[in-house]
């Protein structure tokens, strides 16, 4: 057919979301409708493009419908858009919500980008009076500052502190009204609500790291920040299915550090493309102070996986793989992610 994923997209793009789709079980989203928020950006295009591919595959009927605040979701989906299975929103509020059904949510938008307080309302009130399986992921700023000494946050750890000098103060508390929210309406209401708080996300399409691997692509000497601490990634793919993973089989009312066992930063990154991909031939340069990594400090932004593990979910990919894929996608999109 010509608007199937596999036509439309890159091949390196396209066998990535392929294995995303094959690797999970999509059976419980056959002939259902699922809402997937924050569908501009790139992980939110995996999750919808997933549930695509298993259409095309298997006839599964899935609707999808794609929600963002930014009117570039149609240019990033092209030609997709033409398919019959998917339709666009564009919403900061989401009032539309009263005129659809769902049987499932992923909420990917960072809540920074929405009309918060309202949106929130419209959001918990069309899972309520729908009945529609939840997930609600929030960024790792949610976790603040945490002071506890330990070489890993975890779920128990809670929320540290917050800075209210920063921009980003005020979203960083309203996620965490969110997901208070959402915890006290599974209690109470009995709502089917997961929640999720994501690791740094690495892949073609995503902004953190995308300059050194541009960099790396090009052949070009790497500058890199030593200050910058080191950090949990997760592959986006990964990313994803994790989401998925989460949303079918996760307690409800919990909370999941979608993480895996990989840590990044900008060091560590050049030096192993440089390792993996050039044989230590690719120069790094090296700016700033090294990073203090003593966990006296406010607690580097390791993330504990265990309760994810526990839960059956198992990464696919190690951080070699991550990264051969990641520039394999650039490279047949002309470099860009």
């Amino acid at each position: 057919m010509e608007f199937e994923v596999n036509n439309l997209l890159p091949p390196y793009l396209y066998d990535d979301m392929l294995s995303l789709a094959k690797r999970l079980n999509m059976a419980p989203f056959r002939g259902k409708t699922v809402i997937i928020t924050g569908a501009a950006h790139t992980l939110g295009i995996y999750l919808s493009c997933a549930l695509l591919i298993n259409n095309d595959l298997n006839n599964a009927g899935t609707k999808v419908i794609a929600v963002d605040t930014n009117d570039k979701i149609f240019a990033r989906y092209g030609k997709l858009t033409y398919r019959g299975d998917i339709d666009f929103v564009v919403s900061r509020d989401y009032s539309y919500f009263g005129a659809d059904t769902a049987d499932f949510i992923i909420h990917t938008q960072s809540f920074d980008e929405l009309e918060s307080f309202g949106a929130t309302v419209n959001l918990f009130n069309f899972i309520e009076s729908n009945g529609t399986k939840a997930l609600i992921a929030a960024d790792a700023d949610i976790y603040g500052d945490v002071y506890n000494g330990k070489s890993k946050i975890s779920e128990s750890d809670a929320y540290g502190y917050s800075d209210f000098s920063k921009k980003d103060g005020f979203s960083v508390q309203t996620e965490r009204m969110v997901q208070s929210l959402a915890v006290k309406l599974t209690r109470e209401k009995g709502l089917d609500i997961k929640l999720a708080v994501m690791s740094e996300l690495y892949g073609a399409g995503t902004k953190r790291y995308h300059e050194i691997f541009r960099n790396v692509q090009g052949n070009r000497n790497v500058v890199v920040d030593q200050s910058e601490k080191p950090e949990t990634v997760t592959y986006i793919a990964d990313a994803a299915a994790a989401l998925f993973f989460v949303l079918l089989n996760g307690e409800k009312g919990e909370l999941y550090n979608i993480a895996s066992d990989d840590v990044l930063s900008p060091v560590i990154l050049a030096e192993k493309c440089s390792e993996l991909i050039y044989g230590g031939e690719l120069k790094v340069i090296y700016k700033n102070k090294q990073a203090s990594l003593s966990f006296i400090d406010s607690n580097l932004r390791i993330f504990d996986n265990t309760k994810l593990k526990n839960l059956g979910f198992t990464p696919e990919f190690d951080l070699k793989s991550g990264i051969v894929r990641t520039l394999n996608i650039m490279s047949e999109k002309g470099g860009e992610a």
